[in-house]
């Protein structure tokens, strides 16, 4: 058994002294016995193209402790600041993810793949309001990871749905997809996961509980950020993403990934080569953004 050493966070601190005092009082409420083990973190999310207005992500994650899956999970890695780096850099690129969207009643459904602590996708809707994308009648995000992180996670999402509700209509779901599970499954039954599990809840009326669309069985965007860190995660992985495809012949995934070994990143290419484009949006030397897209 070993340990991977976390990411270095930093902690932004320039705020006025009315928002610190605000916030203070807010981390205090949040430090409760429940999440002694916990590290609250936030970090400051700007628009580039809207007169630098800002708002704060506040997200936990776990302490060290003896579990590597929690460990690993329920921490925030750097391949997701990456991600969220260049949508934040590149405001104007979130509009090209609404020509996705070929619904009549407008909404963008959003699945997340190993989402940890879910920090990637929650910054995709903050960016969504910053950058003043309200033309989508519903935003629906489906955050997944296996069952060890959903607890976190979970806490996440609330922290920060209360907040974007206010600006945004949006729904988040959190549900247990284990990729090894899954890709186990027959492909009658997959397809019944991702229809009857994943996707019905975006077409419920939350009040009535009655289906309210159809037309929006189907995911737009799929986002991943360090999911293939080992490579026996590889085949259960890219087998969930062809699942995804199938099902939704239209979604764009962006895979955010540090560089770990040059063999397994090659692999993830030439899995994609055929029927597939490969758009490479970043690359440093330590990680890569790709958007993925069904010829």
């Amino acid at each position: 058994m070993f340990m991977l050493e976390g990411p270095q966070w930093s902690i932004i601190s320039s705020k006025d002294e009315e928002e610190k005092q605000k916030e203070q009082v807010e981390d205090e409420e949040e430090n409760n016995e429940e999440n002694k083990q916990q590290n609250l973190l936030k970090h400051k999310l700007t628009s580039k193209i809207n007169n630098d207005k800002f708002s704060y992500v506040s997200i936990s994650q776990y302490a060290s402790s003896g579990s590597v899956n929690l460990n690993t999970g329920s921490s925030l890695w750097d391949a997701s600041t990456f991600l969220v780096h260049y949508f934040e850099k590149n405001g104007n690129q979130l509009n090209k993810l609404l020509s996705l969207n070929d619904s009549d009643n407008n909404t963008l459904n959003i699945l997340e793949l190993g989402a940890g602590t879910g920090f990637s996708s929650i910054c995709l809707l903050y960016l969504f309001y910053l950058n003043e994308i309200n033309n989508l009648n519903r935003i629906n995000v489906i955050f997944t990871d296996i069952e060890l992180c959903i607890d976190n996670l979970k806490k996440n999402v609330k922290r920060n749905e209360l907040k974007l509700k206010k600006h945004l209509n949006v729904d988040c779901f959190v549900n247990v997809l284990d990729w090894v599970d899954f890709s186990e499954l027959s492909i009658t039954e997959k397809e019944n996961y991702l229809q009857n599990t994943l996707l019905k809840q975006v077409t419920m009326d939350n009040n009535s509980c009655n289906v309210i669309d159809n037309e929006d069985n189907h995911f737009d965007i799929v986002v991943a950020s360090d999911c293939i860190w080992l490579s026996d995660l590889f085949e259960p992985f890219v087998n969930t993403i062809d699942a995804l495809f199938k099902n939704s012949p239209k979604l764009q995934l962006f895979i955010s990934n540090q560089k770990r070994s040059e063999k397994l990143d090659q692999k993830l290419k030439d899995h994609f080569h055929t029927n597939f484009t490969i758009e490479i949006l970043q690359e440093t030397t330590k990680f890569y953004l790709y958007k993925i897209t069904k010829q």
